[in-house]
């Protein structure tokens, strides 16, 4: 199967209600779904046709061949989220999807999802959706702060409670210590002073390292998969800079402390 093109699609519910109601009336629901796509992937190899992808929608075999104009306002908006899943995309961003969808559609949605191999960006106030299908959070904390939470929304909410329930602690005015003398840097051997020059050939490589997967990161922003890829080797060389700036300036303090 070739590989798909680059694509991001957003689903919010104004647009299953608006988009969902401009289908032509004389199609038959079948040839909606199959003028998008005759088949799609899902994850582990996994393939559905679009006659399968109706069915786990609702709509049996025997409608499937009804015509559109036969459908009622609650059918042609699960009908358009059909047609919305059937293109496949790389990222698919759900806004508030759950406002104007019925219990057995949300249902079907939320199973469906979790079969996708797609990367999912919602947005939503229903909790239990969102602790079904996500796996990552970003949590706004204000003041320009936001941080991430690897667990359910469910788990955040009684982690934010355990905090505010404990009792605040009693800040004691600091006692100023008495300034430490710097102990004198020992004498350079020769093995060290062989890593300094390695570092120092070694530090520039990786700083165009990461300026390269930055860089990279930006071209390919519309493919999660490269993404996920990228960002854990801009973490590798993030971390390898890290580790041997700080061994440079362990290295450096010797060398002054010989002049």
């Amino acid at each position: 199967m070739p590989a798909k093109s680059p694509s991001v699609i957003p689903l919010c519910s104004a647009s299953l209600v608006s988009k969902g109601l401009q289908m032509k009336e004389d199609k038959r629901i079948i040839e909606v779904v199959r003028e998008i796509a005759d088949v799609i992937p899902l994850s582990k190899g996994k393939t559905l046709t679009a006659a399968q992808l109706l069915e786990r929608f609702l709509f049996d075999k025997e409608k499937q061949y009804q015509y559109v104009s036969t459908l009622s306002g609650g059918e042609k908006r699960r009908l358009h989220l059909c047609t919305v899943l059937m293109k496949n995309p790389n990222v698919l961003v759900l806004d508030e999807p759950t406002n104007d969808l019925d219990i057995p559609t949300l249902n079907a949605l939320e199973d469906f999802l979790t079969d996708l191999n797609i990367c999912l960006l919602i947005v939503s106030h229903d909790r239990f959706f969102m602790d079904k299908l996500c796996t990552k959070l970003l949590v706004f904390e204000g003041n320009g702060v936001i941080k991430e939470w690897i667990y359910s929304y469910t788990e955040l909410r009684d982690h934010q409670k355990e905090l505010a329930s404990r009792p605040a602690k009693k800040v004691e005015a600091p006692v100023e210590a008495a300034p430490a003398k710097k102990k004198p840097a020992g004498k350079m051997t020769f093995a060290e002073q062989n890593e300094l020059k390695k570092i120092d050939k070694d530090l520039p490589a990786l700083e165009k390292k990461k300026e390269e997967l930055a860089a990279e990161m930006v071209a390919k922003s519309a493919d999660h998969h490269a993404i996920m890829q990228l960002s854990i080797d801009l973490e590798k060389v993030t971390s390898q800079l890290d580790t041997l700036g700080e061994r440079w300036l362990v290295l450096m303090e010797k060398v002054e402390g010989e002049a």
